[in-house]
């Protein structure tokens, strides 16, 4: 008698936990999972939230400008900020570059904006002030150009630490001269332009992507496509205010993506890559750990669960936290869904679809040495819509938001995990979510401690979304 009066008070503690999580989803509203770039939370207090995203359409119906939507307490949207990118005349072209907020309350959106008719390319910035409500737009650098084909390329990256932007323009290059690119380094509280410097290079290689460190250097990746050379593999250029130094591989690799890490002073890259180049599968084979002071690899570890997913398209790096004396590498697989074409189309006639498939964290010690392996419980969502996990840290510990079920869990509630060193990384369900899976857009997630309070985005149809609470998790 007395295990089933226990048994039962069990269970109605349960279902009063249960009970305490609230759901709080605010009107639907259009959004335009397409053409709606690089969307994202911004400017969040605990009276008002943001969502940034920014079109850059061409064509009859062309369409570049930045939107923030403004949403109060209850996820009710009450403003719309739009701004059309300012142009030289009615052939202006704009590549978007990427975005960034301050601690002083504003978002800035980075663009290139290029004309074949005015021969010139600049590098913008356009900023929404939250304090006034209103833009701005600002030329961080203009340069003549030949035409819109040959304008040169322009890429963006935030450092780590989110103090800098870098952004380099590699300049056209007409055949045997040399290759000139532009370094800018942006200090991103002020947006005052902290350094700048114009590498040149006379080999075969070419800028092939770069990184900014927590230092506020730049790190260029030299790549040569040419599989006739015997010098075609990577190297590495670290560029600073007055400093321009190669940094050789001893092992001759070819790397992917390179991000930069922060160890005490020190400055390390950690990137996939391959001793050949193959199959999209061989490219993420090993994770390479490199030393920029002393310019020596420390590791180069085998990694091979990426190279076991078929129709791999790419490795993404998400987030890299650092605690505990390690290194957590939180990583998630883009594949391709190869599909056949259908009557009277052709493969090259049919976009492309990706998903976001397997994913993986990859704990290294401070040696970069491999401690451990976990595969996180997610399930394949389609790329163009949501990641497929979403991350927290919260007081250290790492929180996943996914639809992924697992067996030992109620199949009716949308699962938020934890992961901590503790415990050897392995998934503890923390909160469930009564929605069913394959609705949120992952990747939108903020934690509000001060309430306990959990927001997130659910999608509605084609074009619709809503932002949606949840109370009183406690994380």
């Amino acid at each position: 008698m007395k295990f089933k009066f226990y048994f039962i008070l069990a269970l109605c503690t349960v279902n009063f936990a249960i009970a305490q999580t609230k759901e709080q989803a605010g009107p639907s509203f259009d959004f335009d999972y397409k053409n709606e770039l690089d969307p994202q939370f911004v400017l969040i207090d605990n009276y008002n939230h943001y969502l940034l995203s920014v079109f850059n359409q061409d064509g009859m119906l062309n369409n570049r400008r930045m939107v923030l939507r403004k949403f109060d307490q209850k996820n009710q949207l009450v403003d719309t900020y739009s701004y059309n990118f300012p142009k030289y005349d009615t052939s202006t072209l704009y590549d978007y570059l990427g975005s960034t907020e301050t601690n002083t309350g504003k978002v800035i959106v980075y663009t290139k904006s290029y004309s074949n008719k005015a021969k010139k390319s600049e590098i913008v910035a356009h900023v929404f002030d939250k304090a006034t409500a209103t833009f701005t737009t600002t030329v961080i650098d203009s340069n003549p150009i030949l035409s819109a084909m040959k304008s040169g390329d322009v890429y963006l990256q935030k450092s780590d630490n989110g103090n800098y932007i870098g952004i380099i323009y590699t300049r056209y290059r007409a055949k045997n001269e040399p290759e000139k690119t532009l370094v800018l380094v942006i200090d991103n509280n002020s947006q005052n332009v902290a350094w700048k410097k114009e590498a040149e290079f006379t080999n075969d290689h070419l800028t092939k992507s770069f990184v900014v460190t927590n230092s506020g250097k730049v790190v260029l990746l030299r790549d040569n496509a040419s599989f006739k050379k015997a010098n075609n593999y990577n190297y590495m250029v670290l560029v600073s205010a007055d400093v321009q130094e190669d940094k050789a591989i001893e092992t001759p690799v070819f790397l992917q993506k390179m991000k930069a890490v922060s160890i005490g002073p020190q400055d390390y890259i950690l990137a996939f890559n391959a001793n050949s180049r193959g199959m999209r599968q061989a490219n993420f084979t090993d994770l390479l750990f490199y030393d920029l002071k002393q310019g020596k690899t420390l590791q180069n570890i085998e990694i091979p669960e990426f190279s076991k997913v078929k129709d791999l398209a790419n490795v993404l790096i998400r987030d890299i936290s650092l605690q505990n004396n390690e290194i957590n590498i939180f990583t998630e697989a883009k594949v391709e869904v190869v599909t056949k074409p259908q009557p009277g189309m052709t493969s090259m006639m049919m976009d492309k679809v990706y998903t976001y498939g397997p994913s993986y964290l990859y704990t290294l010690s401070f040696e970069g040495a491999l401690k451990s392996t976990k595969k996180l419980t997610t399930l394949p969502t389609k790329a163009d819509v949501s990641n497929s996990y979403g991350l927290l840290t919260v007081k250290g510990t790492y929180y996943i938001s996914t639809g992924y079920q697992p067996s030992q869990y109620s199949t009716i509630y949308n699962t938020l995990y934890t992961l901590n060193a503790a415990n050897g990384y392995e998934p503890v369900k923390k909160a469930s979510i009564n929605l069913s899976d394959n609705r949120f857009a992952y990747q939108f997630l903020h934690y509000f401690a001060d309430s306990s309070t959990l927001l997130t985005a659910r999608i509605e149809g084609e074009n619709k979304m809503a932002l949606v609470t949840f109370t009183d998790i406690k994380l």
